[in-house]
């Protein structure tokens, strides 16, 4: 065996007998550390604008009181008529029919078709009785006058000189008359739909009577009047 090879098997003995092993190599240099993502949110600067958001809706208020037009129509199986009353009054349905010699005295007769207030501040009724005759301003005067006598009010034989005529039916204008007294206003007419009777409206209360939410009686009466077709002759 030559001497170089002598040498390299006395090196491979040597390192099994002290366990050396060959050293690890050197470590190659890491990544650098990945640098830290932008926030998808970033704060926003002092001097941003912020954003501008839809306008917030206002509905308008509904109105507080609305005309007799949109009024509720009532119809009265009884007496044959339609007419309107202001929403949330409370009605009292007429139980039988009126009569001169039975009602005409009694304001609260349960033959009434009888609406009230919110409030229970004011009464409006209205009824029919069976009409026979001319459909003129004088009857219907006439008619009143009997009436006025028979409930016991005052002032009945110048119902003609303070009452406010009335139109029924702006196509025919059958006559009809709106009357004051001294604790009630009432408006009386013929004609319509039922030519054969006589028609009543009554507001209990004083015709310079008023309220913020109703108004005047003679108001609250022709409110109430315009929804059957009734107003003032002009």
């Amino acid at each position: 065996m030559s001497r170089s090879g002598s040498v390299a098997v006395l090196a491979v003995l040597l390192s099994v007998l002290t366990g050396c092993t060959a050293p690890p190599p050197s470590p190659t240099p890491s990544d650098p550390p990945p640098t830290e993502a932008a926030s998808a949110n970033p704060l926003p600067s002092r001097d941003a604008t912020p954003p501008v958001g839809p306008t917030p809706r206002v509905d308008p208020s509904p109105s507080a009181s609305a005309g007799p037009s949109s009024w509720p129509t009532y119809v009265s199986t009884r007496y044959g008529f339609r007419i309107g009353h202001p929403p949330g009054w409370r009605l009292e349905p007429s139980q039988r029919a009126w009569t001169m010699e039975v009602d005409a005295a009694d304001w609260d007769s349960i033959a009434h078709e009888s609406f009230w207030s919110p409030d229970g501040d004011v009464r409006v009724s209205a009824w029919a009785v069976p009409f026979r005759g001319e459909a003129s301003m004088l009857t219907v005067e006439r008619w009143a006058q009997q009436l006025c006598h028979e409930s016991g009010n005052s002032d009945c034989a110048t119902i003609g000189q303070r009452a406010v005529r009335l139109c029924s039916d702006r196509r025919v204008c059958h006559p009809g008359l709106l009357v004051p007294f001294d604790t009630d206003v009432h408006a009386f007419f013929v004609g319509g739909p039922h030519a054969d009777r006589m028609t009543v409206v009554a507001v209990w209360r004083p015709a310079d009577w008023s309220s913020d939410r109703n108004g005047s009686a003679r108001d609250l009466l022709a409110a109430f009047l315009s929804t059957m077709d009734v107003r003032p002759l002009a």
